[in-house]
C-alpha cells in the first residue's frame, strides 16, 4: 500500500512543538492578568509584532487565492481598539523589525499557522481576563476573543486551506515549516526584548 502523507497541519504541530512551548513560556500570560496595566502592556507588545507582520502579509501576492478569508483574519485593528480602551495609544509604540521574509504564499501560510493558532489560546486568556480584571470583548479583549464562537470553525477552515495548498504544491512544505518555526522564534525574541525598543520596518 502507498504511504499516506501526513497532513501539513499535523506536521506543523509536531515540527514546531518546542518553539511553540518556548513562546508560551516567554509571553507569560499568567503575569499579564495581575492588573490592567500589565494586561495592556502585553497587548502593546502584541501590537508591535502583529502590525508589521500583518502589513507584510497584506503585500503577499496570491495569498488570498490560497486563503480567501485572510483579510478577516487580520487582528491589528483589534489590538488598536483594545489598547485605546485601556488608556493607551499605539502611535508611539515600537514595532518589530526582524520578521520572517514572507516572500511567497508558502511562507505566509507558515506564518499564519502561528497567528491563527494563537486565537485558540486567546480564548482561554479572554476568559481569565474577564474573571480577574472584568475585561471583556467590548472593553479590551477583542484581540484575545477574536472570532468569538467561530474560533473553532475558523481554525478548521484554515487547516483545510493549508492542507489544500500543500496538496497542490508539495514542494512548498519545507518553506512552510521553516517559516512557522521562524515566526515562533521571532515572536519569542520580540516578547522578551527589554523595553521592546525597536523601530518600524520599511
Amino acid at each position: 500500500m502507498p504511504k499516506v502523507a501526513i497532513s501539513i497541519m499535523a506536521e506543523l504541530k509536531s515540527a514546531t512543538r518546542a518553539q511553540h512551548e518556548a513562546a508560551e513560556r516567554i509571553v507569560g500570560f499568567e503575569d499579564a492578568i495581575r492588573d490592567r496595566l500589565s494586561y495592556r502592556r502585553l497587548l502593546e507588545k502584541f501590537y508591535g509584532f502583529y502590525a508589521p507582520i500583518e502589513k507584510r502579509l497584506a503585500n503577499v501576492r496570491d495569498l488570498q487565492n490560497a486563503v480567501p478569508d485572510v483579510q478577516s483574519r487580520m487582528k491589528t485593528r483589534l489590538l488598536i481598539a483594545d489598547v485605546k480602551d485601556l488608556g493607551g495609544n499605539v502611535c508611539d509604540l515600537p514595532l518589530c523589525s526582524t520578521l520572517p521574509a514572507l516572500a511567497n504564499v508558502a511562507e505566509s501560510i507558515g506564518c499564519l499557522y502561528v497567528l491563527e493558532g494563537a486565537t485558540l489560546g486567546g480564548q482561554i486568556l479572554s476568559r481569565q481576563a474577564k474573571g480577574a480584571l472584568g475585561i471583556g470583548a467590548d472593553n479590551g479583549a477583542r484581540f484575545f476573543s477574536s472570532y468569538g464562537q467561530q474560533v473553532g470553525a475558523m481554525w478548521k477552515r484554515f487547516s483545510k486551506e493549508a492542507d489544500a495548498y500543500c496538496d497542490l504544491h508539495p514542494e512548498a512544505r519545507a518553506a512552510l515549516l521553516k517559516t512557522a518555526a521562524d515566526t515562533f522564534s521571532t515572536l519569542s525574541q520580540w516578547m522578551q526584548r527589554p523595553g521592546n525598543s525597536g523601530h518600524a520596518p520599511s
